[in-house]
């Protein structure tokens, strides 16, 4: 009498099940990674921004004319340089591409004079050079 062939059967399923687990490389977890990253990088993006803009906005300096100083710079970066520190892809998504201007999240209207000047008092070492 030899083994009863439904063992074999139900090893065989058993087999298949732990392989597909093994072999299965999605993340569950890589939208909330990619969340983080984004919020990190924003973070990261404002503070640069802050660092750039507090020293022109003075006691009286005008926030728009600081902002397009800002612009200027990126646009240059993005223009003259092949790889810019960070690289390209760092400043290109701090730009809304449709309106030539900055993204929302680093808009006029959502940087105040006093979280710039905040911002800016952070240390500068996780940021690209102004």
């Amino acid at each position: 009498m030899g083994p009863d062939p439904s063992i074999f059967a139900e090893i065989q399923v058993s087999h298949g099940f732990l392989i597909a687990h093994y072999m299965d490389n999605s993340d569950d977890l890589s939208a909330q990674r990619g969340g983080q990253h984004n919020k990190d990088r924003i973070a990261a993006q404002r503070k640069w921004l802050a660092h750039f803009l507090a020293p022109r906005l003075g006691k009286r300096g005008s926030k728009k004319d600081a902002y397009d100083a800002a612009l200027d710079l990126i646009h240059t970066r993005l223009a003259d340089a092949p790889q810019p520190p960070f690289g390209r892809d760092w400043y290109e998504v701090m730009l809304n591409t449709s309106t030539d201007d900055f993204v929302d999240s680093l808009s006029p209207d959502r940087m105040t004079k006093d979280r710039i000047r905040e911002l800016a008092g952070q240390p500068d070492d996780d940021i690209p050079p102004r």
